[in-house]
């Protein structure tokens, strides 16, 4: 009888409580992202000019793994908004994040930011930069970089509202997305 009580203890710890705890865990490291939340950031974006005039290297990437997914980040300074901004690229459909790397910016991008986090006086620090989610080069389609092949200068919506998704589950602060979306 007592074996069978050892058996029933593993079937229950291995198969139950394991996967519960488990669970849990996960619920509460990240936020929980409905399509709503991620519709709502975006419709709440809105576009401004950024004048870039840094070369941005290999070496000022801040790259990590965030979630199940890796995410590169840019912090740079803006003079004309005095404040931090972070241009942000979570790895999946495409090579954004090698465009910046190895374009020379000399110019005026537009730039996607979140009125909410634009307009926080927590934000645009260099400590709490303004994430950058989505940028458009005018005038480019494309980078030529060297001998490599031709890579996307522009984010495409796709992969905006991929961008968005993944900084809200794994990068936004428990306590921003609550005051944002938990109204």
């Amino acid at each position: 009888m007592k074996r069978y009580s050892y058996l029933i203890g593993f079937i229950v710890g291995t198969f139950i409580l394991a996967p519960l705890v488990i669970k849990l865990y996960s619920y509460f490291q990240v936020n929980q992202v409905v399509d709503k939340d991620v519709t709502t950031y975006i419709s709440n974006s809105e576009e401004i000019k950024l004048f870039l005039n840094k070369k941005f290297e290999p070496s000022d990437a801040e790259t990590y793994k965030d979630g199940y997914n890796f995410v590169s980040t840019f912090p740079f300074y803006s003079k004309q908004y005095s404040k931090y901004f972070a241009l942000k690229n979570y790895y999946k459909y495409g090579y954004w994040d090698s465009a910046i790397e190895h374009a020379n910016f000399n110019y005026d991008i537009i730039a996607y930011v979140n009125k909410d986090e634009m307009n926080n006086p927590d934000m645009g620090t260099e400590k709490k930069p303004i994430p950058v989610l989505k940028i458009i080069i005018p005038n480019k389609d494309s980078i030529h970089i060297g001998d490599r092949d031709t890579i996307r200068a522009n984010i495409s919506n796709a992969h905006h509202r991929f961008n968005v998704h993944e900084y809200l589950i794994y990068t936004m602060s428990h306590s921003d997305f609550n005051k944002m979306f938990k109204k």
